[in-house]
């Protein structure tokens, strides 16, 4: 049986530069959520800080999010994220409890 995988991406970008990280994630959206095993791929800001994105993720397995980290789609933003943002983004694996 596969396992139910969520995940809460933290994203800081630099500031003057939310708009193109902005940019770069919803680019990888679209891609993403064609991935087989992908349920739920979306994209927040932050209220209070425009500088901070989420990712809120839905996998139906480790085996799945494993295969998005090497898919051309994040690649691709993993370039052109570089230089963009303030921190190292911090990928939060999670299961329900």
């Amino acid at each position: 049986m596969a396992e139910d995988i969520r995940v809460a991406a933290f994203i800081p970008a630099k500031p003057g530069e939310e708009h193109a990280v902005a940019h770069a994630l919803s680019a990888c959206v679209t891609e993403t959520r064609k991935e087989p095993g992908c349920h739920e791929y979306i994209l927040h800001t932050d209220v209070k800080d425009p500088t901070i994105f989420w990712m809120i993720e839905h996998w139906a397995s480790q085996s799945a999010l494993d295969t998005h980290m090497q898919a051309a789609a994040f690649q691709t933003l993993v370039k052109a994220l570089d230089g963009k943002l303030r921190g190292a983004p911090q990928i939060n694996v999670l299961k329900a409890v």
